[in-house]
């Protein structure tokens, strides 16, 4: 018979994958709701490239509009869909949770550009360098993330920090998918390089995707990884009492206060027998009092 946990764990994990797709997909679905009734609005125009410039910057500001709000909701919901290790060190090194907003501006920028070209007035050569300054405004904490968390998986490789090779072979497989996402939506923000592509009929180019989400996702499956150290047993002369110490090890190198522990052994130093320490799990270190 199953116990009470397990189905809250598989509820709530049901709950958060479900949360996690509508945050991902959110704005390809409005946009392909919406899509309709936008076009409808603008049949007003006298012409048809009046008719076309008027839906794709209503379009445009919809998606923006909607991108933004995706993007407030999924940063105050991160929180609670992933709690686990707030105190984690290797979280506080690469915190990984950014609002996104400013990924938005480069869009609206570049839609202006377009909107100029097809109005047959040349934009200035300056617009073109503000966009790219823009996005590489925007794009810089995902960017440093990045670097930072190749940094602490390279360190770790050195000092044997991964129990499985299969650990490792996902983080660096994780890594390379994070990469590409940044790459490639980088160069459809700032030079729109890719054609409209859909997949059961959801547009993926940017901003129909809440790419900033999936990044954090990945984010959380490197950083997750922790290594069980030697447990070490401390004998509190002046408490009479073993404290037995379990130290989990963070991405960092660094003992995790999250996740590393201490428990108090019910047997006394001052009653126990030699076969008694031969038996108890742990390297066995005295010390004169606990220090909390």
């Amino acid at each position: 018979m199953l116990t009470p946990s397990i189905p809250h764990r598989l509820l709530k994990f049901t709950a958060n994958v479900a949360l996690s797709g509508a945050l991902l997909l959110c704005t390809g679905v409005l946009n392909v709701c919406f899509e309709t009734p936008i076009r409808q609005s603008c049949l007003h125009s006298n012409s048809t490239q009046l008719a076309e410039n008027c839906f794709n910057q209503r379009q445009a500001f919809f998606l923006f509009f909607v991108f933004c709000l995706s993007r407030i909701v999924t940063y105050r919901v991160e929180v609670y869909l992933f709690p686990r290790y707030p105190r984690c060190l290797a979280k506080g090194a690469v915190p990984g949770r950014h609002v996104g907003i400013a990924l938005g501006l480069p869009y609206l920028a570049r839609f202006s550009s377009k909107l100029l070209l097809s109005t047959e007035v040349d934009p200035s050569p300056l617009l073109g360098l503000a966009l790219l300054a823009l996005c590489v405004v925007a794009f810089f904490p995902y960017a440093r993330d990045f670097f930072t968390m190749c940094r602490l998986v390279l360190y770790a490789v050195q000092r044997r920090f991964y129990k499985a090779n299969h650990d490792l072979i996902l983080t660096v497989v994780t890594l390379y998918i994070y990469l590409s996402v940044m790459t490639i939506e980088f160069l459809d923000v700032s030079f729109g390089l890719y054609c409209s592509q859909h997949l059961l009929g959801l547009p993926l180019v940017f901003p129909n995707i809440n790419f900033p989400f999936l990044l954090y996702l990945m984010h959380c499956y490197v950083i997750m990884h922790h290594k069980t150290m030697p447990v070490i047993i401390y004998e509190v002369l002046e408490e009479d009492q073993f404290v037995q110490l379990h130290r989990f090890r963070c991405l960092c190198q660094k003992d995790c206060p999250e996740l590393s522990h201490t428990v108090r052994l019910p047997v006394a130093p001052s009653l126990a027998t030699t076969r008694e320490r031969r038996l108890l799990e742990g390297r066995i270190v005295q010390n004169e009092a606990l220090y909390h």
